[in-house]
């Protein structure tokens, strides 16, 4: 039973740690988007990119495989995820105004 004990403790952080996505969000000239939304489409998980850019997601259920990024001013961007690999979005600059007079 001590056996049994120590075995499941030494193996606990294995267990509990949950799968998930990293990457990354860039505009399209490679400048990193800070704050930058990403989320699962269809669901409520999500979250924002630090200020290298970067993110982490955890993965709740094995059917959702569309990850979404979107940032103001750019246009938003649909990824199917197939495997653990590092996501790169590279999102586009949406078109805007070249001058507006008042």
């Amino acid at each position: 039973m001590k056996y049994f004990i120590v075995l499941f403790i030494l193996l606990m952080p294995f267990l509990s740690t949950a799968q998930q996505v990293t990457g990354q969000v860039m505009s399209a000239e490679k400048e990193t988007l800070i704050g930058a939304n990403v989320y699962w489409l269809g669901t409520n998980t999500g979250t924002i990119t630090n200020a290298d850019g970067f993110f982490e997601l955890p993965i709740e259920t094995k059917q959702i495989n569309l990850l979404v990024a979107s940032y103001i001013g750019y246009e938003t961007d649909t990824i199917e995820i197939q495997s653990q690999e590092k996501i790169i979005f590279r999102l586009k600059a949406s078109n805007t105004l070249n001058q507006v007079i008042v």
